[in-house]
């Protein structure tokens, strides 16, 4: 299955937060990489790790109307707007390109320094960027990695007819699982990775508030 993994979460957050998070990143002693600039400036990225290891990126841009989401220790107007992007790294990513853009409704977006950003709309939260990274070590299971990538549709009928799709295509999902809160099929994608589909409903709400 190649080398692939899910190396990085990425979080969308204003363009005009980078001294703020910078600051903060600080106070908290996290190192993090100096800012650099992806896809022609229009984005600024910061990584760092967590205690395990675990890549994340905050992704400084101008496009996330998303309402901010934050819970008081950091201002709105410098809060996260949700996940950005997840990155995907491979050992050749011509075969997870084709699968997204041919069965999974996805459109090439951008391409820059051998990363490939693919999504369902042009719209931080929508996409997945890929990496060929055939030099890197093989994904396992543990602390410091992301189990899967889950990708939303909008009822069971839908889901039944991807996984339709997926079976004529040469992939082969797992039967329709019932998660309470939603269902889903999983199968692994060309690369290894582990991808999940799961409908938007019932939803969070069937036993509490939302």
């Amino acid at each position: 299955h190649g080398k692939g993994k899910i190396s990085t979460t990425a979080f969308s957050v204003p363009y005009l937060s980078l001294d703020h998070w910078l600051k903060r990143l600080e106070h908290f002693q996290i190192l993090y990489k100096h800012p650099q600039e992806r896809f022609s400036s229009s984005e600024v990225v910061v990584y760092f790790e967590d205690p395990d290891g675990m890549g994340i990126e905050l992704i400084f841009n101008d496009s996330d109307n998303r309402e901010p989401i934050t819970n008081g220790s950091v201002q709105s107007e410098y809060a996260l707007r949700g996940i950005h992007h997840v990155e995907l790294w491979l050992e050749s990513y011509e075969l997870t390109a084709a699968l997204l853009t041919e069965q999974l409704n996805h459109k090439l977006i951008s391409e820059s320094s051998g990363r490939l950003r693919f999504g369902v709309e042009n719209s931080p939260g929508k996409f997945v960027d890929l990496l060929g990274m055939p030099n890197s070590l093989k994904g396992l299971e543990g602390r410091g990695m992301v189990h899967h990538v889950a990708f939303s549709t909008s009822d069971e009928i839908k889901l039944i007819g991807l996984k339709e799709n997926l079976l004529s295509y040469g992939i082969a999902p797992t039967g329709v699982r019932d998660r309470n809160y939603f269902k889903s099929i999983y199968f692994n994608e060309p690369g290894g990775i582990l991808f999940e589909i799961a409908t938007e409903n019932p939803g969070f709400a069937v036993d509490e508030d939302p």
